[in-house]
């Protein structure tokens, strides 16, 4: 992979030197760093649990007699013992152990504490079920049109529960509508109507879900692999019913996260047998217990409809049904969907829209947030449809974009792009098609507060969320150093967990540069305004130390706070982005070889070079994976891929060469932070759906891009629709 810069576009200063991820980072790659599973403790138990094989049945008696009787086993509790305890974030519908029904296969019934981790395992196998087998909703087409079945009764009555909840199996809907649709319509000289569909898939962090939970002594203290430790804490003081001062929440190292380490699925149950057993539980799931019974990419369709009018885009439809699962609670937008709505078609100028998303309840596992939960699969659907449009009216796909958008940031993409595919074509590749789309992305919102304390000896940045291994903590040093005039290595960086002090809303919606980097730069600004600044004539290397010598203090400490509600976030200025790739396709097995990808991205301020360019190249392959392997196969409510020789995942083989333009709309270079984290990916299944169109004339509307989709793909193609000349790679 490369990095280069268009002409023009400077990297913003003075953050711009690369600051080396050194917090953590070299313990990690060196097999130093501890992880949650790492932690130790005296006496600790290992849980275990047991999950339904049942996509929906009622419970009619669980017996842990057997389970009881294990030489080495201290406690087996179901959901009987606890009582039904549902957890949420905007709507509390998830139990920790089922109680009288398990609505999906991979729901928790019980748990077990043994001395280690295979008697857990080996008792939790002799807690017999008794299971009803009940009607199942398996599929869109069972929820929308098929047998008559609530899922949750009594959905009105959940904390946080809304008007929706009294529709059957709707979890929540959104809207967004501009205008007369249909009068819209009626004047369109041409209408273009397609439907996208995607397959349901996982975040899989290489770290599975892990935690250890001691509730021995009069407070209970948590270490787990959770990028959200003040929210877990207040989950797990409203599950248990103890105050949250109660809790202690360790920061700890996460391995990888993607959306997915944000819900206490196993917190709360290792915290009952904790309380138990007196002792400290520690539970890790496996890899088949992290595909099976933690959230998913919603799967769905969504149905695009536009009306071009004099040849310009005029009137624009889109309706969206996601399958939310057997449960909404991870998701926290207060409408229990993703983030679907304007993103179709949002680079381009559209007088009339008339956009709905719903997700609805069904006996799979539960849908939660994935990198760009909703983004990901609405600019799939969208810049697929605005690509088959500009072909069927034979324009050139790039002039076609360019025409409809008057977003300077996507303009000037749009003729970086311009020139990177004329220059490919002009190379003459045979067998290859170029596909390209463009999108944005914005910061989400939250809370977050940063404490700076300098001493005689160097500067701490006290922070409260916890690297998932994206390496935020160099951009905070890098900013904190250009405030204080000071060298990066004298600033360092000290995680906390869960602390009244110092909430965090944890790392998510590519909001921790943005919001938790402008807390750093309050906090060393009010530093500077307590102690002074630094010197007039160049400072030391480290000043602070003689200035608070000057003083006679020892320390000093400040604390900044920064806050983005949900509907200012909706006002944040975005990054932009575009992707042009090129593609081989082999015509005897549907197998798609990326030639190469160039990156545009319109970013504002880059804090620290090597960062930006890590998150920008990350979110290109997790993309590329999300679009051509990774797939969760359900066959009658079982997940047939359960475990990652199964579920693929792109490895170095299969990424291109991969290049990252950075440009800027106006005449100068941007200075606000923005978001990059959740950027590069959702533009990739577009792109390379795009370049398979343009090589071999096969249209794809579904997610993954497999070779077996291509190989059919190819078989149904009409001659007179090839393109380009295929290839047996």
């Amino acid at each position: 992979m490369t990095g280069q810069q268009a002409e023009g576009s400077a990297v913003n200063e003075p953050a711009a030197a690369a600051v080396a991820r050194v917090d953590g980072n070299r313990a990690r790659v060196s097999g130093e760093a501890r992880f949650t599973s790492d932690i130790p403790g005296e006496g600790v138990l290992h849980a275990a649990f047991v999950l339904s094989p049942e996509p929906h049945a009622r419970l009619l008696g669980v017996d842990t007699s057997e389970a009881v009787a294990v030489p080495g086993v201290e406690a087996v509790i179901t959901g009987a013992d606890i009582g039904l305890r549902l957890f949420g974030r905007s709507l509390c519908d998830y139990p920790v152990l089922a109680v009288d029904r398990v609505l999906f296969a991979g729901q928790r019934v019980a748990a077990v504490a043994a001395c280690d981790a295979q008697t857990a395992r080996e008792a939790a196998e002799l807690v017999m079920v008794e299971y009803e087998p009940l009607d199942a909703l398996l599929s869109l087409e069972d929820v929308m049109s098929g047998p008559d079945i609530e899922l949750h009764p009594d959905g009105a009555s959940y904390r946080g529960a809304n008007e929706d909840h009294h529709q059957g199996n709707l979890q929540g809907q959104e809207a967004a509508i501009d205008g007369d649709v249909d009068a819209a319509f009626s004047g369109c000289g041409e209408i273009h109507e397609h439907t996208f569909v995607w397959d349901r898939s996982h975040s899989a962090p290489i770290e599975p879900h892990s935690c250890l939970v001691d509730a021995s002594g009069p407070r209970i203290k948590v270490w787990a692999a959770n990028k959200v430790p003040n929210r877990l804490r207040a989950e797990l003081a409203g599950l248990t019913g103890r105050p949250e001062r109660d809790f202690v929440v360790h920061p700890a190292n996460i391995g990888g996260d993607f959306g997915s380490k944000a819900a206490p699925y196993i917190e709360a149950a290792c915290y009952f047998l904790s309380e138990r057993t007196g002792r400290p539980v520690r539970s890790t799931l496996s890899y088949l217990e992290l595909l099976t019974s933690t959230a998913a990419r919603h799967p769905g369709y969504m149905r695009l409809r536009t009306g071009l009018r004099e040849g310009r885009l005029h009137a624009h439809e889109a309706e969206t049904v996601l399958d939310g699962g057997a449960f909404a609670a991870i998701k926290p937008r207060p409408s229990r969907v993703v983030s679907v709505l304007h993103h179709p078609l949002g680079p381009y100028e559209i007088t009339t829209r008339d956009e709905r998303v719903m997700a609805v309840y069904s006996n799979n596992l539960p849908g939660g947030h994935v990198r760009s939960p909703g983004e990901f699969q609405a600019v799939f659907a969208g810049e697929s449809h605005i690509d088959i449009i500009a072909r069927s009216r034979r324009e050139d796909p790039v002039e076609f974009r360019l025409r409809h958008t008057r977003v300077p940031e996507t303009r000037r993409i749009l003729e970086e792009l311009a020139s990177i595919v004329g220059a490919w074509r002009s190379d003459g590749a045979q067998g290859s098609g170029i596909g390209v789309s463009v999108f944005n992305c914005a910061a989400g919102s939250g809370k977050s507060t940063v404490a700076c304390e300098a001493t005689r000896s160097g500067v701490t940045l006290f922070v409260g969320v916890p690297d998932q291994g994206s390496g935020m903590y160099p951009s905070f040093r890098r900013l904190a150093a250009d405030i204080l005039a000071l060298p990066a290595d004298a600033v360092g960086i000290e995680p906390v967990g869960a602390d009244e002090t110092l909430i965090d809303a944890g790392a998510g919606s590519s909001r921790v540069t943005a919001i938790v980097g402008n807390a750093c730069i309050d906090a060393c600004q009010r530093l500077l305004a307590e102690i002074g600044g630094p010197p007039t004539e160049a400072p030391g290397t480290y000043w602070i130390a003689d200035r608070l010598a000057e003083l006679d203090r020892s320390s000093c400490r400040t604390t900044a706070q920064r806050a983005v509600s949900r509907s200012e976030a909706e006002t944040v200025r975005p990054s932009y982005g575009g992707l042009a790739v090129q593609v081989a396709v082999d015509t005897q097995t549907g197998a798609i070889e990326l030639r190469q990808a160039t990156h545009v991205v319109e970013t504002g301020r880059i804090v620290n070079p090597v960062g930006f360019r890590g998150q920008l190249e990350g979110g290109f392959v997790y993309g590329l994976s999300q679009t051509l392997y990774e797939q969760l196969v359900v066959e009658d409510g079982q997940l047939v891929t359960a475990s990652l020789g199964d579920y693929k995942i792109a490895c170095a083989g299969d990424i291109p060469p991969l290049e990252i333009r950075h440009v800027h709309a106006g005449p100068e270079p941007d200075d606000q932070i923005r978001a990059v984290g959740e950027l590069t990916n959702i533009g990739v299944a577009p792109a390379v759906a795009n370049a398979l169109d343009d090589a071999v004339g096969v249209r794809l509307l579904e997610l993954p891009i497999t070779a077996e989709r291509v190989w059919h793909g190819l078989r149904r193609r009409p001659q007179a629709e090839v393109r380009v000349a295929s290839t047996r790679l």
